[in-house]
C-alpha cells in the first residue's frame, strides 16, 4: 500500500475541498450567508440557535447539497413539497442507503439535517411528517474496531515509512490528538519548544485552529497534552528534513505535509495530508507491525491507546482522573476547569 498515491491524496471524489466547492457553489454560501432565503435562514438557525460549528455547518451543507441532488430541485423547492412528497422521498433516500449499508449514524445524520432545515424554515418537523426513521441501538458501532496497546503502537511508529508519520502516530497513541488536530498543526505551534531542546513538547489546541480544520478543536474547548521523548525526537529529525529539502520552514507551514511528487515542490510545502492518507498510513504501519487486525486500526482506535496508556500507569505515577481527562481532551465538569486553567 503507497500512502502518497494519487487517488488517495488528489481524487476529487475523496477531497474535501473538491467537496467543498460543490455544496458552496450549489447552495450559494460564503461564510455564514447564502444568497438562497432558505438557506440562509438555516444557516442562521445553526449558527445562533444551535452549536454554531464550522463541521456541522459544512457537514449539514453537504447533505443538503446530496438531498437537493437526490429531489433534483434547489432548497426553496423543497419547501413547496407537501409533507406526503418529502416522506416518500425520504423513506425512498433512506431505504437505499440501508440496501448500500450506510451506517445508521450516517443514514440519522441525513434526517437530522433535513429535519432541522425544514425546522428553521418553519416548515415543521420530521417526527410529525412520520418518517421510517432507523432506530440507533445504544452503543451502537458499525465497523469493528482494534485498539492497539501501547507497546504495540510504539511498534507501528517503528515500522511506519516516513519520519512524518512515524510522529502522527506517536502523537495519536501517546499524547491522544484527534485526527483533525493533528491535520490543523502548524510549524509555530512546536517551533519555540523544539528550538530549546524540550525533550517532552506541550502541544496547545485552542480555537483558532478550527478556521484551518473546522473538527480540530472539538467544542471550541483549548486544552494541552505533551509529547513523549520518542515523538519529540522523530519529530525534530522530520523538521530538519524538511528544512533540507525545501531551504527552510515558515511558521504557518502545516506541520505535516504530503510527498505526493507529482505536485510541484513550491506547493507540496503547503499541502496537508488528507485525512485518507493519514488512515492509509496508520493501516499500513499496523500490518507491517505484525498486527493480526491491522485492517482494523484507525487513527481514532489509537486515541483509546493512548487513554488506556494514561490508565493503566503504576499507582504511584498515575494521574487523576480529572487529568487524564483533561489531556484526552474531553469537556470537564465547569469547576474542575478552574484547577486545568493557566491563569
Amino acid at each position: 500500500m503507497n500512502s502518497e498515491t494519487s487517488v488517495s491524496e488528489n481524487s476529487p471524489s475523496t477531497t474535501p475541498q473538491f467537496r467543498s466547492v460543490k455544496w458552496q457553489e450549489r447552495l450559494q454560501i460564503e461564510g455564514w450567508s447564502s444568497k438562497i432565503r432558505s438557506v440562509q435562514a438555516w444557516l442562521s438557525y445553526l449558527k445562533y440557535r444551535r452549536s454554531g460549528s464550522e463541521a456541522t455547518k459544512e457537514s449539514y451543507c453537504w447533505i443538503l447539497y446530496r438531498l437537493c441532488s437526490c429531489f433534483n430541485m434547489d432548497p426553496d423547492s423543497i419547501l413547496n413539497l407537501p409533507p406526503e412528497k418529502i416522506r416518500e422521498l425520504m423513506d425512498e433516500i433512506i431505504n437505499g442507503m440501508r440496501e448500500e449499508g450506510k451506517s445508521l449514524l450516517y443514514i440519522r445524520s441525513h434526517v437530522d439535517a433535513l429535519n432541522s432545515f425544514l425546522k428553521s424554515n418553519n416548515y415543521g418537523e420530521l417526527s410529525k411528517l412520520n418518517i421510517n426513521l432507523p432506530r440507533i441501538p445504544p452503543r451502537y458501532h458499525k465497523r469493528h474496531e482494534y485498539i492497539p496497546t501501547p507497546e504495540e503502537a510504539l511498534k507501528m511508529a517503528e515500522c511506519a515509512k516516513y519520519l512524518r508519520d512515524k510522529v502522527i502516530i506517536l502523537l495519536s497513541s501517546h499524547s491522544g490528538l484527534r485526527l483533525s488536530t493533528t491535520l490543523a498543526l502548524r510549524y509555530k505551534d512546536v517551533k519555540d519548544e523544539l528550538e530549546k531542546g524540550v525533550e517532552n513538547l506541550k502541544i496547545e489546541v485552542y480555537p483558532e485552529m478550527k478556521e484551518v480544520v473546522p473538527n480540530a478543536c472539538k467544542g471550541g474547548i483549548p486544552y494541552y497534552t505533551f509529547t513523549i521523548k520518542r515523538a519529540t525526537e522523530y519529530l525534530r529529525l522530520y523538521i530538519e528534513e524538511r528544512k533540507r529539502i525545501y531551504g527552510g520552514i515558515e511558521d504557518n507551514e502545516p506541520l505535516f505535509t504530503t510527498t505526493y511528487n507529482q505536485i510541484d515542490k513550491s506547493k507540496r510545502r503547503w499541502k496537508p495530508l488528507s485525512e485518507k492518507t493519514v488512515e492509509e498510513i496508520v493501516k499500513e504501519a499496523a500490518r507491517n507491525a505484525g498486527l493480526k487486525q491491522w485492517m482494523y486500526v484507525t487513527l481514532h482506535s489509537l486515541r483509546k491507546t493512548f487513554q488506556s496508556f494514561l490508565r493503566n500507569q503504576p499507582e504511584n505515577a498515575r494521574l487523576d482522573i480529572r487529568d487524564q481527562e483533561f489531556l484526552f481532551g474531553h469537556i470537564l465538569a465547569g469547576s474542575c476547569l478552574l484547577y486545568t486553567s493557566d491563569a
